[in-house]
């Protein structure tokens, strides 16, 4: 499971970097483009989590202590407790995204 996540964060990533790439290009600004980029990443980690949440919030799922944890740690959610699901939390996605470095253009 945790193999999903990360390779779901890996692609958001490299979309993530395509798609600041594109904002560069058709700025008239800095400040457009700032402003820009952090529209698209706040679109691309609510989508994410959505996206996580859709699959995580299966009550047939089961997945291990350790799984669990990481899943919290990463994601602020994505797990049940005391039989509740609790949904992954954009921020935490927003957050783990920007710890993957950007390549220098």
């Amino acid at each position: 499971m945790m193999r999903l996540v990360y390779h779901m964060l890996g692609v958001v990533n490299e979309i993530r970097i395509i798609s600041n790439a594109r904002i560069r290009k058709d700025c008239e600004s800095e400040e457009l483009c700032i402003e820009r980029q952090k529209e698209a990443e706040k679109f691309l980690s609510e989508k994410v989590a959505a996206g996580l949440d859709q699959l995580l919030s299966n009550e047939n799922l089961r997945l291990d202590l350790n799984t669990s944890r990481e899943l919290f740690s990463l994601t602020g959610g994505g797990v049940r407790l005391n039989g509740e699901y609790v949904p992954v939390q954009a921020i935490k996605i927003d957050e783990a995204l920007k710890a993957i470095p950007m390549p220098e253009s």
